[in-house]
């Protein structure tokens, strides 16, 4: 079996086929009236009620604000607002009905606020959607049911708010049409109970939405709000497609010790997440009663950092399971110690505090990232990763460390948002060195400035400032030349062949010596042992023979994922070899192929097993 290598097809979130939001028809813009149809604007301000966390005086959160007095207003930003006309009309039947469109299309500003200018011709009512897009290049979309549901994306139900065009908005009246007949304002305030439509996403079918038996009210925009608020920092927090978020208060989902989620392999909800053309990524919002994440930015900004981090770095070594617990810290691919070490850095800082209140094992804990006990001190730890981001934050701010609350209130994550974005050492010829790491992270704060960047790291991060900053987190600086930790990619030069000995691939071993079972009772396939990464040239189109050796066979319960040329290939105890070519594309200069080997086993701790990955050249 030969298909698309892992994270090729997880990058392809954003190329498989063109983005369908499953919004209905009807423009994304001002309708254009005729010469005898005058036009008229319709302007608002959407605002929503913020429960606050409450913290004590050393800054960790004690629970949501109870007090009414002190809960916040706050606009609503990126949030989608249209205007629906509703134009009578013949159906096949013979008989008038009418048909509702989308005419115009609009995002609320940062302030709250939109305008929309449409036709004054058929009855028109103004909508806002559970839809966020902001500073971000793909929309984030809150879906009113159960991520395991069977109902196709592109007809899974979202949540809105209608009003008519003057601003009505009678009981009971799922399309309250008024025709307009001059400038009007229409504003939407969000409390705490406001009772959402749960509409279906065909503008079409208006009619059929129904009214919440009771009100979520703005925790659903608080949610997209998070999102608004990590995009304008860190930039776009989905997969490069339409984030697809599942939300319903007061359900049953507490997602077991996953908590609130992004499922990272599309296809894990097929068919239901294919739109025709694309698989969109599904996720998930914890929503059970006492276990609900809506309030909490800290669970909602770690998502959408883990969502950033994964779809600029860490796509090779993605978790075969979804993130279960805190238990797998340590002893990681040091690509998936970013993965997870940054997101919780990110978070925090927007949440300008270490503390991050989580969920995990169904009981709500607050965690203080800088904590690594027991977690590890390397460049394997995501804890590491995570306390470091933290310390660099604060000295990229110019703040005292540890600092306190007052202190934290003036982290700008604008600061050290370089750090935050991942890239791998490259020659001179622009020729990867090495994998995502924390050693390349850290050389990244001695790059020279650019356009836009608040800070400059380079004068901060001196090698004489670094030395002992990175000391305590298990880091030499200079990074060792020599030794593991020199490099994370192994070279293997030029055209290998098993067939010829000076080009043959050398033994290398993998191993699930440093596993740990997660929340799940899996193992997630990805400590350092487990994952193996080459890079090697060609110099014009090779077919090979490739198979994966091991003394007494891949054993049971295990299998071997083979990633190379743009292809996955799976090997267990049956599969004996795989016939590949990979293309140079006509290229006269030596082109780089990079090689991932992983072994899978989620229920079973293997042995060590020595690989002989043998490469034979067929032309």
């Amino acid at each position: 079996m030969v298909r698309r290598a892992t994270w090729q097809w997880m990058s392809g979130w954003a190329l498989l086929g063109t983005l369908a939001l499953g919004l209905g028809c009807g423009s994304s813009s001002k309708t254009t009236p005729t010469s005898t149809t005058p036009s008229y604007t319709v302007s608002g301000t959407v605002t929503f009620t913020k429960v606050p966390m409450v913290v004590d005086a050393s800054g960790v959160p004690t629970g949501l604000q109870t007090d009414p007095t002190k809960f916040v207003s706050s606009p609503a930003r990126g949030i989608m607002v249209r205007a629906v006309r509703g134009k009578t009309e013949t159906n096949a039947s013979g008989h008038q009905e009418v048909f509702w469109s989308v005419v115009a299309t609009t995002y609320t500003t940062s302030e709250g606020k939109y305008s929309l200018t449409v036709a004054g011709d058929y009855p028109t009512y103004i909508e806002m959607l559970s839809l966020e897009q902001g500073p971000s290049s793909q929309p984030v979309k809150l879906i009113a049911t159960d991520i395991a549901s069977s109902i196709p994306i592109v007809d899974r139900p979202i949540y809105a708010l209608r009003k008519g065009f003057d601003g009505s908005a009678p009981a009971g009246n799922n399309v309250p049409g008024v025709l307009p007949t001059a400038n009007t304002t229409v504003d939407f305030s969000v409390g705490l109970t406001t009772q959402w439509w749960v509409a279906p996403t065909w503008t079409s079918l208006a009619t059929q939405a129904t009214l919440e038996s009771s009100g979520t009210g703005s925790r659903i925009v608080n949610i997209l709000d998070a999102a608004y608020s990590f995009a304008l920092i860190y930039g776009d927090p989905t997969l490069g497609m339409v984030m697809n978020l599942h939300y319903v208060a007061g359900s049953a989902w507490n997602f077991g010790s996953k908590g609130s989620f992004v499922e990272f392999d599309p296809t894990t909800y097929y068919p239901a997440n294919s739109d025709g053309t694309s698989r969109q990524p599904f996720g998930a919002i914890r929503a059970a009663n006492g276990l609900d994440d809506a309030w909490n930015d800290s669970a909602l900004y770690h998502l959408f950092a883990r969502n950033l981090q994964f779809r600029i770095g860490v796509q090779g070594a993605f978790p075969t399971v979804p993130k279960a617990d805190r238990s797998d810290l340590q002893d990681l691919f040091p690509e998936v110690a970013l993965l997870e070490g940054f997101s919780d850095a990110q978070a925090a800082i927007l949440n300008k505090s270490p503390y991050l209140v989580t969920n995990a094992n169904g009981v709500p804990t607050v965690r203080d990232i800088r904590n690594r006990t027991n977690l590890g001190s390397d460049v394997y730890s995501a804890a590491t990763a995570a306390a470091l981001g933290w310390e660099v934050a604060l000295k990229a701010n110019s703040l005292p460390s540890p600092g306190t609350p007052t202190d934290w209130a003036n982290l700008t994550g604008a600061a050290s948002n370089r750090f935050f974005i991942p890239a791998a050492p490259k020659d001179v010829n622009n020729n990867p060195l090495d994998i995502f790491s924390l050693y390349g992270q850290v050389a990244r704060l001695k790059e020279a400035r650019t356009a836009g960047e608040t800070v400059d790291l380079a004068t901060i991060f001196t090698d004489a400032v670094l030395t002992p900053f990175v000391a305590p987190f298990g880091l030499t600086w200079p990074r060792p030349t020599t030794g593991v930790h020199a490099t994370y990619l192994a070279n293997w030069g030029a055209d290998p062949n098993s067939l010829v000995p000076a080009t043959t691939p050398p033994v290398f071993t993998l191993s699930m010596a440093d596993a740990h079972l997660n929340g799940l009772n899996l193992y997630p396939n990805q400590s350092k042992g487990e994952i193996y990464r080459a890079i090697f040239t060609i110099s014009k189109d090779l077919n090979y023979r490739v198979s994966v050796q091991t003394p007494g066979g891949i054993p049971a319960g295990a299998q071997v994922r083979v990633a190379l040329g743009g292809q996955s290939l799976l090997f267990d105890a049956s599969t004996p070899s795989h016939e590949i070519w990979l293309r140079n594309g006509g290229s006269t200069t030596p082109v780089n192929q990079i090689l991932q080997v992983r072994l899978l086993s989620p229920s079973t701790l293997q042995p060590d097993l020595p690989i002989t990955f043998r490469m034979e050249r067929l032309n």
